[in-house]
């Protein structure tokens, strides 16, 4: 791991390309190479101070967004972003009959839902071959908001400062409460893949095969979220908790905060362009966490216009602590990403 004088560099190199700033110097990645008496000191990795901010190795992402509508990019997004906005077919096989519904299936959601759960993982091959060379991959739905200028710091400091080359990650607000199945990240609130792991899930075939069992064999009365976590298991790759990724923003408003990178439920678009413009309100003070309906879409617009403020200054702490994940995370709280 980096000492904590480039792991500093490298946060202020990422803090001004997600503020937009121009860098100078500019700090290009090596391989460390640590002496055999481990001591930490600049001197013992090899890095190379450059001026010119173009060649900046920043981290690349490509998002996969589970979708309706081919012609709405989401309003987070800029034009440069590399983004599938995947919109599953509404159609599919029934289920085979030897094919078991765990106990919290949604079973009585119609077909449709269903069709559109058991073809995640084409989508997921149509991500790889759209943008097969990504380090990382992000995965979310229609409604989920993200953070993108904290999303690439985040990148910068696991690609630079805390994971090896041959690490793999998947990563995000994990829940491990579900009888019968594995320890999985929940989709809406993003999930984040490192490129190497889904390159490897492809390559071995794995990730073809986990697509068949989904559509029409012993996984069809599984969620989608609950196949990514058991197709990763094919390959030993475990999921990470992580409280900058907020799945139920709804039943805890105040969960999205100046350090989330991002948060679901956003009811809609034009919500989304809404707190865009970051109308300059004050935050409201923490409430009851289960807001009645009439008051959550407020708070929540509120709460996210503040986030976005908070993203155009550097004055929050983004560093190791911050992006690594939880050693002691807590698996069964649904509602609230969150370490012990």
């Amino acid at each position: 791991m980096f000492p904590h004088l480039i792991v500093q560099a490298l946060l202020s190199v990422a803090a001004a390309i997600q503020f937009g700033n121009k860098v100078t110097p500019e700090f290009r990645k090596v391989k460390p190479e640590l002496s055999g008496s481990g001591q930490e000191d600049l001197n013992m990795y090899n890095v190379q101070v450059n001026t010119s901010f173009d060649m900046l190795l920043q981290p690349s992402v490509a998002y996969l967004v589970l979708g309706l509508n081919t012609s709405h990019r989401p309003a987070w997004s800029t034009k440069s972003d590399d983004i599938l906005v995947y919109v599953p077919p509404q159609g599919c096989p029934g289920c085979p009959d030897d094919a078991m519904s765990p106990k919290t299936a949604r079973v009585w959601e119609p077909h449709g839902w269903w069709c559109a759960q058991r073809h995640y993982m084409v989508g997921l091959q149509q991500l790889l071959e759209n943008f097969p060379e990504a380090d990382y991959y992000f995965l979310s739905d229609a409604d989920t908001m993200i953070f993108s200028g904290r999303l690439r710091a985040m990148l910068a400091i696991l690609e630079y400062g805390i994971l090896s080359a041959s690490e793999d990650l998947y990563m995000g607000h994990g829940f491990g409460g579900e009888p019968g199945i594995p320890k999985f990240i929940m989709s809406g609130g993003g999930v984040l893949v490192r490129g190497r792991t889904l390159r490897r899930l492809s390559n071995t075939g794995q990730l073809q095969e986990c697509a068949k069992r989904h559509l029409t064999g012993d996984w069809c009365w599984h969620h989608l979220d609950w196949v990514m976590a058991e197709c990763l298991l094919e390959i030993e790759v475990e999921p990470s908790g992580h409280p900058g990724f907020q799945q139920f923003v709804n039943v805890c408003p105040e969960c999205c905060n100046e350090k989330t990178i991002s948060c679901h439920p956003v009811a809609d678009r034009a919500t989304l362009h809404t707190i865009e413009k970051a109308r300059g309100r004050p935050l409201l003070s923490k409430s009851n966490p289960r807001l009645k309906q009439e008051d959550f879409k407020v708070e929540l617009e509120t709460i996210l216009e503040q986030q976005l403020r908070l993203e155009q200054n550097t004055t929050v702490v983004l560093n190791e602590t911050w992006a690594g994940y939880c050693e002691n995370y807590d698996w069964f709280s649904s509602f609230h990403s969150k370490c012990c």
